[in-house]
């Protein structure tokens, strides 16, 4: 064989195994760094899956730090004014006192049994008593257009009223005007920012107490004018005993010979049950008072240190007397879950007579053209406008949540309205047809 042609063949048969023997160490070197941060990144994941398994057992067990729940609430709840104010005020003590988990249980048997002591509490006697305190010594303010009769709801109405009931109980004769000028909300280190409760510039009432300025002069005579004094200056008077809320009890008012009382005094219109406790009333106090004299003249006979005693002996006690005096009544903002509640309940009440709507519109439809009466036309005019209302209310219903207090009052008094316009045509249609279209009675004798 010619030497040239074998060398050639022996330098192609090394370049052909030095490139595969290149390659191979090529592909090699690619897999070991490929297979190489393939591993670290299965190892991320194996670190970052062990990691989220901690925290899902901890989680699991007891639950998360404050801020992370802050965080994850507020995202969730996203448009909930009332959800994101209650997440805004918790802080750090309430958490821990009531989230933490320091039960060998899980969190979520934890939170099971909290949720079972709370609605045990809500159906006991106690809490029934405490809401009682709270809707009565600081009832809920809602102007008076707006006066549905709401739980808890206190209006200018009401307001005049007990006001009223105050100065019959102790035969008071009074100059001066009972009506609400101004709600003026009590701010931190006693100032107070005046706003006339119909301004544009009126914040929300919600999750505030505010008072109620009202200055008149009462005469008659001092017995009378003491006991309304006495009265004002106890009916706040609220203690806390183991977490429950008691109003102060006093004899004063009950039937005294010492007092020269020949029955137990009971506020205006309320009835007189063993129980009864006329402190129980709505919070006020003297802001200011003005005597034109001294009230109390040292007399014959009269007790030391017996004050209330000796001014009410004859004839004293019956002497005419006069004072100027300015009240604050205090009041809270109706809470916005509960708006919402009531916005709720009521648009789906009016949602409820869609079906009934339809059914009168096709009732009107289906009669003879000679039977029908210009009042049937006008009468299905308005059938058809209310299933256009009725879903605009499920629209809205949708979004309640980003509608503004005025706007969602507002919709309310619409909604009333409407639904009893719409139990009134209802009727006038099952008067027409003969025919039975399902109307609850229970509503329509409420309207």
């Amino acid at each position: 064989m010619d030497t040239d042609i074998y060398n050639n063949m022996v330098k192609r048969t090394v370049l052909y195994t030095v490139g595969l023997w290149f390659t191979l160490f090529s592909l090699w070197v690619f897999w070991s760094y490929y297979s190489y941060w393939e591993f670290s990144r299965i190892q991320e994941k194996k670190d970052l899956l062990l990691a989220l398994s901690e925290d899902i057992g901890d989680l699991e067990k007891e639950w998360m730090l404050l801020n992370e729940f802050k965080s994850n609430w507020k995202k969730v709840a996203k448009e909930e004014k009332n959800l994101l104010s209650i997440i805004e005020v918790l802080d750090e003590e309430f958490f821990k006192n009531h989230f933490s988990n320091d039960t060998d249980s899980m969190y979520a048997d934890f939170i099971d049994k909290k949720i079972k002591q709370v609605q045990e509490k809500e159906s006991s006697e106690e809490y029934a008593k405490l809401e009682e305190i709270s809707s009565t010594v600081l009832p809920s303010y809602i102007d008076s257009t707006i006066d549905i009769d709401w739980e808890e709801a206190f209006s200018e109405l009401h307001f005049i009223n007990y006001v009223e009931r105050i100065m019959q109980t102790f035969n008071l004769e009074y100059t001066g005007d009972l009506w609400i000028g101004d709600i003026l909300p009590i701010e931190e280190k006693g100032t107070t920012l005046n706003k006339n409760k119909n301004s544009k510039k009126t914040e929300s009432l919600v999750n505030r107490i505010f008072y109620i300025p009202l200055s008149f002069t009462v005469s008659w005579s001092k017995w009378s004018i003491m006991d309304f004094i006495y009265f004002i200056e106890n009916v706040w008077r609220v203690e806390s005993s183991e977490g429950m809320l008691k109003v102060v009890e006093s004899d004063f008012f009950e039937k005294s010979e010492d007092f020269s009382r020949s029955s137990r005094t009971i506020l205006e219109w309320d009835i007189a049950k063993t129980w009864y406790n006329i402190f129980l009333n709505q919070i006020a106090d003297i802001e200011n008072i003005v005597f034109e004299e001294y009230v109390y003249e040292k007399r014959n006979g009269d007790e030391a240190g017996e004050f209330l005693k000796n001014i009410r002996k004859v004839p004293q006690g019956l002497e005419k007397y006069e004072i100027d005096i300015t009240l604050n009544f205090y009041v809270k903002g109706l809470s916005e879950y509960k708006i919402s509640k009531k916005y709720e309940e009521i648009a789906q009440s009016l949602i409820a007579y869609k079906a009934n709507v339809s059914q009168a519109e096709k009732q009107l439809n289906a009669m003879k053209t000679s039977e029908k009466t210009p009042e049937n036309y006008i009468i299905l005019k308005r059938l058809v406008i209310y299933e256009s209302y009725i879903k605009s209310v499920e629209e809205a219903l949708k979004k309640q949540n980003t509608l503004e207090t005025d706007k969602v009052y507002s919709d309310i008094l619409n909604m009333l309205e409407v639904e009893r316009k719409i139990l009134a045509d209802l009727q006038l249609v099952t008067n027409i047809t003969k025919t039975n279209i399902v109307v609850d009675e229970e509503d329509t004798n409420n309207n």
